[in-house]
């Protein structure tokens, strides 16, 4: 079969052609399909013999076609893209550029801040937050000494407390007594001393 070429839209030769298919509500390039044609026949709706541009495998683009032809627009969709204001987190459903509100780049902490141009770790609010965790994990090993030793204590007061576990009741103390006095202000750095067993 001859080379079928197509003026205003039609088939100028009976023959087989390469269709690109563009979606019927995004115009986004859908794949291609070989059809055959008729003379005075036009392709099938939402298609062309016009290529759109190559595209490489790992530019995250995709072709949008129009009454005029084919543009190469962005293709985030899938992607996480993150406020710069709060860091909130969403996933991109459509095609385009990104708002400007928005980036691609993932914070790498819970106290980074966006510069303007990159994502910069406000350390004053990490160290804040580190002794904050710190202070309380503190609170939780000494409410856990509270409940291993209550009833220790009971039996001490009572005079009812063996030897065995008057020297648990003492190593307890201790243990308490260097939690209350540690000093937090290394927040996650800290070196807890290591609980007695029960």
């Amino acid at each position: 079969m001859k080379k079928v070429t197509f003026k205003n839209g039609l088939a100028t030769a009976d023959g087989v052609v390469t269709a690109y298919n563009a979606h019927p509500s995004t115009g986004l390039f859908a794949g291609s399909t070989t059809e055959k044609v008729t003379k005075g026949v036009g392709l099938p709706a939402f298609c062309t013999i016009q290529a759109p541009p190559a595209i490489l495998p790992d530019e995250l683009k995709i072709a949008r076609f129009s009454g005029d032809g084919w543009e190469i627009i962005d293709d985030f969709r899938g992607l996480k893209a993150y406020q710069k204001s709060t860091r909130y987190v969403l996933e991109v459903t459509e095609v385009g550029p990104l708002d400007d509100s928005m980036t691609l780049e993932a914070p790498a902490t819970e106290h980074d801040v966006w510069s303007g141009s990159a994502w910069v770790t406000d350390s004053v609010a990490a160290e804040s937050a580190a002794r904050e965790a710190a202070e309380k994990l503190r609170a939780d090993k000494l409410a856990e000494v509270h409940s291993a030793t209550q009833l220790w204590q009971t039996q001490l007061l009572l005079n009812m407390i063996s030897d065995a576990s008057k020297a648990k009741l003492i190593e307890w103390m201790a243990y308490a007594e260097l939690l209350q006095n540690i000093d937090i202000s290394a927040g996650a750095a800290v070196a807890w001393p290591d609980k007695p067993s029960v």
